[in-house]
């Protein structure tokens, strides 16, 4: 769930900093759209003929 990746995240504030730990957050959701955006073809013929 949700609130357990969040728990998970705040642990690295400490360690990390403020500006590396939003930094980090930042890179990783660019990771997750390029890898989303690479897939979106096989995506959108997966799902031909749903509406």
């Amino acid at each position: 769930s949700a609130q357990a990746i969040n728990g998970t995240l705040v642990k690295l504030i400490e360690p990390l900093g403020q500006t590396n730990y939003f930094i980090f957050l930042g890179v990783v959701a660019i990771i997750v759209t390029t890898i989303v955006l690479a897939f979106s073809p096989l995506i959108i013929k997966a799902m031909k003929g749903i509406r």
